[in-house]
């Protein structure tokens, strides 16, 4: 007799199913805190029976951190407008290379001297051109002739206004002009700019001579 009521009472256990086990576990689940972490270190999203593609939410946050690691993302200026336009269309720039991250051309000129003609910025938008050539002789202290080399620069690469303006400040003599270490340097005063300047210096053991002009705002 307590040997049949032994088989009974296993019996009885043995109703509770794999099913059954299931189901109790799903509903201890539920009462848990209704959140879950998604695969993105640190973002913690809201279940609500929502299906989540764990690849946008890995893509979202890399575009997150990619835009916030880009030093250009706080730019005043956009760098997708700045390109070579400014020195396509002058014949003799037709032998360049351009370098979009430094928004500069480098043209080898006719008589194989080098032009780097600069347009861009981030929070100071600027334009400059610097020619670097072989020494001439000049002196130093020949303003009026490397005045002159400042005027083609601008011609070449600067908008017709500013050429005209640079070429008026010239003319009624609206700069200063200070030599230091055999170094010209003029700031020209008469603009609307933050600095309008020239500058005139000589490199390799006084082989080649660099006349770099230009300006910039912002």
């Amino acid at each position: 007799m307590k040997f049949r009521h032994l088989l009974l009472t296993l019996a009885i256990l043995g109703c509770n199913s794999p099913k059954d086990q299931a189901k109790s576990e799903n509903q201890t689940a539920d009462s848990t805190e209704n959140t879950i972490t998604s695969p993105v270190e640190n973002i913690t999203v809201a279940s609500d029976n929502e299906v989540i593609d764990e690849t946008d939410v890995d893509t979202e946050a890399a575009e997150t951190v990619d835009s916030e690691e880009s030093p250009l993302s706080d730019c005043i200026f956009d760098f997708d407008t700045q390109n070579d336009d400014f020195v396509k269309e002058v014949p003799e720039f037709s032998n360049y290379t351009w370098n979009d991250s430094t928004k500069t051309a480098t043209i080898i000129l006719q008589n194989a001297d080098t032009l780097m003609a600069t347009r861009g910025g981030c929070d100071h938008f600027g334009i400059s051109g610097k020619w670097i050539q072989e020494n001439k002789k000049h002196t130093i202290e020949e303003v009026d002739y490397w005045l002159e080399q400042a005027l083609w620069i601008s011609q070449k690469i600067m908008a017709e206004p500013d050429y005209n303006g640079l070429k008026q400040m010239i003319e009624n003599q609206e700069y200063n002009a200070s030599f230091d270490d055999n170094r010209l340097f003029i700031e020209f005063t008469n603009h609307d700019y933050s600095a309008w300047y020239l500058t005139v210096y000589w490199v390799n053991n006084y082989d080649n001579v660099v006349v770099e002009t230009g300006y910039y705002f912002g």
